[in-house]
């Protein structure tokens, strides 16, 4: 599922990375929103040269949470994959994921690490994600654990469960449908990198980097009240402890040193509430011999 808004240069190498796949059996269900660009027109060109590609046009912006939501409703597959206009899936990308989900009836979302790349798709850096369960619960409670553009899921699981995006959520809407959906299934990303995220002017306005800062603390916050109802932490708190450890920092936002060690203090406080509550478990000694910056990565 592939949501398109305003798409320009992007668009054709994303669907191009999709016709590469080794994995030969699927269906794309793009959903333009509202483009004001020649997105939809270029969509129904795809579909007349690969009739895999099925576009559906909507006339107004309804934002990617209404938009997926749309194209969940059209899926037809044993398994739904998502991929953003502007990322690029590699040619193994599929194969090796539904390899893993047959592999593993147990786990229903799937994800995968990361390489970012710049406008031109030049390499400019890795992404690792959490691969463990326990590692994807730790991480939602800060920041989203399975990136959206990586994300297969089982069709049946989104049906039983009633996973779906939150359409009042602007900015974030990944980790929020993360964090929510892991309460009721469970989810692993494997170690290698199988999609390129694309880094560009468009994601990193000043308005919308605001937003997509503010909105991330208080899915963080909602997290954190979720899995641990007795910690005590306020909405403050989880902004400078994302924006001292992991950098989501707003505009002209600095951090004067007595602020970065209460970060720091929380961070802690709210590791050693999680190790307490999933005491036993195997993977435990595993996290905490990880330092902060690999358990937030």
């Amino acid at each position: 599922m592939m949501p398109v808004f305003n798409a320009g240069a992007y668009l054709d190498p994303a669907i191009e990375s999709l016709i590469a796949q080794s994995f030969r059996d699927w269906e794309l269900i793009a959903v333009d929103d509202g483009s004001r660009d020649d997105s939809p027109t270029r969509l129904r060109e795809w579909s007349q040269r690969d009739p895999r590609v099925r576009p559906f046009l909507q006339r107004e912006n309804r934002g990617i949470p209404a938009t997926l939501n749309f194209a969940l409703t059209h899926a037809r597959g044993e398994y739904l994959a998502f991929l953003n206009h502007d990322d690029l899936a590699k040619p193994n990308r599929l194969e090796m994921q539904l390899a893993f989900l047959r592999e593993h009836p147990k786990i229903d979302l799937l994800g995968s690490a990361l390489e970012n790349v710049d406008e031109r798709g030049a390499t400019i850096g890795a992404r690792s994600m959490p691969t463990s369960d326990l590692e994807i619960h730790w991480l939602a409670l800060l920041d989203c654990p399975v990136r959206q553009s990586s994300l297969v899921g089982r069709s049946e699981a989104f049906r039983q469960h009633g996973l779906r995006f939150d359409e009042n959520v602007a900015s974030h809407s990944d980790y929020d449908f993360v964090a929510r959906a892991i309460r009721s299934v469970a989810a692993a990303n494997l170690p290698e990198a199988l999609l390129q995220y694309r880094i560009h002017p468009k994601n990193s306005s000043r308005v919308r980097r605001d937003m997509f800062v503010e909105s991330g603390a208080r899915i963080s916050f909602d997290a954190i009240r979720h899995e641990l109802p007795d910690f005590p932490i306020t909405l403050d708190d989880v902004r400078l402890i994302r924006a001292a450890l992991l950098g989501y920092k707003k505009h002209g936002q600095q951090l004067q040193l007595p602020a970065l060690k209460r970060a720091v203090r929380l961070y802690l406080d709210l590791f050693a509430a999680f190790a307490q509550k999933h005491q036993g478990h195997p993977l435990l000694a595993r996290l905490e011999t990880l330092s902060p910056q690999v358990l937030t990565a």
